[in-house]
């Protein structure tokens, strides 16, 4: 005789249930159908009130894999799946919320200012104007306020990412046949929000009422190519980087901070040789690809030749603090000017005009320095200095502010320059005030020489040109130029 034996074979399939269940929910739109905690809401009066928890109903998710299972072990072609609703009831209740009311109106009114680590405009976020961003839990009896994850996301990526969050870019270092440096690429540290702990402080300032959070950014380094024959010249590593954007610049500023730029791109600087920053830069004029642009003199802001190439001479100045060369010659502006201070803030500056204030400073390392100079998104310049480290960390404190006094009084200069019966205004007023940076070294012993920076900003009243035949006119309020 013979006998046949039947095997079961289980078929086991693995779903992503997460995923199967957002689906569904999006298809048959059954968020609109859940339950609604008690909530925050503005009133037709502008005021912040409780809102009453709503009843409501959700997928029977139990019953749910249970059929997909039975289905599945069938062997079935195609089958037909109820979906299951069930009750459900909220989980915060008004009668929860309005006992806490004002300690949660309190957190919701508390404005955090997210510190930019790179540039000088903050962010504020104050929840009472993002409700939709709010959620609550209950926690020990108490009714903790949560942020929804998606929103930070949505916050983050939209307003702050754009600035803050930067690819890596490395670059290639080498010479041509006729001995000229080639450059390729930027070299270009990367930087990413350290998104999750970012997320994280947020939450904590909230419930905490912490008035700052500092953005966590993590800098990703560049790989750096060099060539042979300009490492046995000393060019082994970037040894500094400057930084600084001119964002709200005219275009004519913006053209002239390129040309000015490519002047010092590629440039060599041999150990012991002092470096001029207006011998390098040449001859600045319409010949030489200039335009008319806003620049500081004495009888006020005017239109010149090369306008803004102090933008250049500022970011090769901070370069130069961080490489911990010698600067022999560096002047600050005569007043603050706001370009300079959209990265790291006052203080930083360093101004030129040829024939009278340079930038210098002298290679003081055992190698030859390379400069590479880039605008990075028409508004962000960097000098990037390779050289052969010197085992020093080069920190940089401040700015720490003081001293503040007013500019005064409109001034109003006679001049030929204006018609009879006519006023122009060339100088806005000016704050004066004093910026004070300290420059920490440290040695490979660990020995550190603290070097104080002083930068003095003087108070610079308006400033008026008018013909001495007539009288002074009341001046209208004017934009600043810069």
């Amino acid at each position: 005789s013979s006998s046949t034996h039947t095997s079961n074979i289980e078929f086991l399939s693995k779903v992503n249930e997460e995923k199967l269940i957002s689906f569904i929910n999006k298809e048959f739109n059954l968020d609109s159908l859940a339950p609604k905690n008690a909530t925050f809401e503005i009133s037709e009066s502008g005021s912040l009130e409780v809102v009453s928890e709503k009843s409501g109903k959700t997928l029977d998710k139990e019953n749910l894999f249970k059929e997909i299972k039975e289905h599945v072990g069938k062997f079935e072609e195609s089958a037909e799946i109820e979906l299951a609703l069930i009750d459900q009831e909220p989980t915060i209740l008004k009668s929860q919320l309005e006992p806490q009311k004002e300690k949660i109106l309190s957190s919701l009114e508390h404005q955090v200012t997210l510190v930019d680590p790179i540039y000088s405009d903050p962010w504020y976020l104050k929840l009472s104007e993002n409700l939709d961003w709010i959620e609550f839990e209950e926690k020990e009896g108490q009714i903790a306020l949560k942020l929804k994850q998606e929103k930070l996301d949505e916050f983050i990526d939209a307003e702050i990412s754009e600035w803050l969050d930067l690819p890596v870019e490395s670059v290639n270092l080498t010479k041509d046949d006729n001995g000229e440096i080639i450059i390729e690429g930027k070299g270009h540290d990367g930087k990413k929000i350290q998104r999750e702990m970012f997320k994280n402080a947020i939450e904590v300032a909230v419930a905490n009422k912490i008035d700052e959070v500092i953005i966590p950014v993590k800098t990703v380094q560049p790989e750096i190519i060099i060539s042979e024959e300009l490492q046995e010249m000393g060019i082994k590593d970037r040894i500094s980087v400057g930084h600084t954007s001119f964002y709200g610049s005219t275009a004519n500023r913006v053209h002239n901070v390129k040309t000015g730029a490519a002047r010092f791109n590629g440039q060599m600087i041999a150990p012991g040789e002092e470096f001029s920053f207006n011998n390098t830069l040449g001859a600045v004029n319409g010949a030489t690809g200039y335009r008319m642009e806003l620049v500081i003199k004495a009888d006020g802001t005017v239109p010149e030749y090369g306008g803004g190439l102090c933008q250049v001479s500022t970011t090769m100045y901070r370069a130069a603090l961080h490489s911990d060369v010698e600067i022999t010659a560096r002047r600050p502006h005569s007043y603050a000017v706001s370009y300079y201070s959209q990265v790291d803030g006052h203080g930083l500056d360093a101004t030129i005009y040829l024939g009278g204030q340079d930038l210098r400073w002298k290679n003081n390392t055992e190698g030859h320095i390379l400069v590479q100079a880039y605008v990075l998104d028409d508004y962000e310049l960097y000098f990037i200095f390779y050289g052969t480290d010197t085992g020093k960390d080069v920190k940089l404190e401040g700015p720490y502010l003081s001293n503040y006094h007013s500019p005064g009084g409109p001034q109003y200069i006679e001049s030929n320059k204006v018609a009879p019966g006519q006023t122009k205004q060339v100088e806005v007023p000016h704050t004066g005030f004093d910026a004070m940076w300290y420059k920490h070294v440290t040695d490979e012993s660990g020995e550190t020489v603290v070097e104080p920076l002083l930068s003095k900003y003087k108070a610079i009243p308006a400033k008026f040109l008018v013909n001495n035949s007539q009288p002074a006119p009341v001046p209208g309020e004017t934009e600043e130029g810069g």
